[in-house]
């Protein structure tokens, strides 16, 4: 090196003399307002939220990360055993033991082998090496004709006679068409020390003087820049990705406010009523908004026809519905029937939880096309039933059965429908489609 930053001698760098170093003078690393955050600090790192998911090749979160594919390609779930490799077998990469079987034998023997040349196929004519004197034969390493081949007299002509000093070399001499000895020396403007230093010299930042308390290094918000602590010692949030969650970050859309502050205003965009709701209330769309609303109906309905051949009451499958304490329901179970017999009638009841006040009628019709009455009665009590004791017609006709009341439960539960045939063995079955209204009384 014959000069480092246009200088010779001893030369003891500034920040000057590194080019790309910014427009001035100091790198200032710290903590502090002003200075630049170092590559490790905490701040950047926190910048990506350790809740982050990952996928591709890996997955998990930042706090507990999965490597499960390399380029794409799928690793085995299978545990390695000491010493395994990874092998690709067409689909994914698998580990696999390296056979660790030595060489059963060499040249066709076993133990401590010494090869002869009789053990190599392909080294001449017979069984060894071919070393004479004859045409197509290898010469000996003392053979003369190899050490005559180069003249010592002839080498001996380019050479000077003197033998070279310490610190001399050997040098071609175009003019004298020799080699000659000279001195080695170094140039007057040779570098002979780096920051005080000789010998192979590692730099650190404090060999380099200039980088204190000011602006160094390229800070800004540009391409390749450092980015600079704000007053208070942290990174300024205009320079972070957009991406980057905080505890400041400030949400849109469906929900609101911040992540110490959330607030799900709407629904699939649609906006929610700020109204607070009160208890058996429900959302309801009214063309703008969803809205807590009570007096509305909700219904159950059954899917499939359940046949009832005994005489004690049994629960009647998906007609029911739930209740809680101090809330006033309204209710009617409409039930599609048939009969086996028209002498063959339908009983029907109710259970619920403790109630404050209830009280329910059924209506069962017993004629057909205006003759006949209904079969009626109130259940006022969890168990009650009413008994029909004749159907208007026989299957397959279908006959319709009504149980409608008021309830305000002082437990929460179920009111639950049950049914049974008058007849043993005579089929009462209650047909899919049946089902009940319910509605929340303000």
């Amino acid at each position: 090196v014959s000069s480092v930053a246009g200088r010779t001698g001893a030369v003891v760098l500034a920040s000057g003399d590194i080019s790309g170093l910014g427009g001035a003078a100091g790198l200032n690393v710290g903590t502090s307002a002003g200075s630049v955050a170092a590559g490790d600090d905490l701040r950047i790192v926190n910048a990506v939220q350790t809740s982050s998911a990952f996928s591709g090749d890996v997955t998990g979160t930042l706090s507990a990360l999965s490597v499960n594919k390399l380029r794409g390609i799928n690793i085995s779930v299978t545990a390695p055993a000491n010493g395994d490799v990874l092998q690709f077998n067409g689909t994914q990469y698998v580990p696999i033991a390296i056979p660790s079987a030595p060489v059963s034998t060499v040249a066709g023997r076993t133990g401590a082998i010494i090869l002869s040349s009789s053990d190599i196929s392909g080294l001449g004519n017979s069984a060894g090496l071919n070393v004479g004197t004859t045409a197509v034969t290898v010469a000996a390493g003392n053979d003369s004709r190899i050490t005559g081949a180069l003249q010592s007299s002839v080498f001996n002509g380019y050479v000077t006679s003197a033998s070279c000093m310490t610190s001399q070399s050997l040098y071609w001499n175009s003019v004298s068409s020799q080699f000659l000895c000279q001195g080695i020396a170094f140039p007057a403007d040779a570098v002979s020390s780096v920051a005080g230093r000789t010998g192979a010299v590692v730099l650190s930042s404090s060999d380099i003087s200039g980088l204190g308390t000011a602006a160094g290094f390229n800070v800004g918000v540009a391409a390749n820049n450092i980015v600079q602590l704000d007053g208070t010692a942290r990174i300024p949030a205009s320079t972070l990705p957009t991406i980057a969650l905080t505890t400041s970050s400030v949400y849109s859309g469906d929900v609101s406010g911040t992540s110490t502050t959330m607030s799900v205003d709407r629904l699939k965009g649609i906006a929610v009523s700020a109204a607070a709701p009160t208890a058996g209330q429900a959302l309801v769309y009214n063309g703008t908004q969803w809205i807590p609303t009570t007096g509305f109906p909700s219904f159950a309905r059954k899917t499939a026809d359940e046949t009832f051949g005994v005489t004690a009451l049994a629960n009647v499958t998906a007609l029911s519905f739930s209740v809680v304490a101090g809330v006033t329901y309204k209710y009617k179970f409409n039930i599609m029937y048939t009969s086996a017999a028209t002498a063959t009638g339908l009983r029907v009841g109710l259970t619920y939880p403790a109630v404050t006040s209830a009280s329910g009628i059924v209506n069962i019709a017993s004629g057909n096309d205006g003759t006949g009455a209904y079969y009626q009665g109130v259940i006022n009590a969890t168990g009650d039933s009413v008994q029909a004791l004749n159907t208007p017609a026989a299957t397959p006709l279908v006959m319709l059965a009504n149980v409608e009341g008021i309830i305000v439960p002082s437990a929460a539960g179920a009111v639950q429908l049950q049914a049974a045939t008058e007849i043993a063995a005579s089929n009462i079955v209650i047909l899919a489609g049946s089902f009940v209204e319910v509605v929340v009384i303000p």
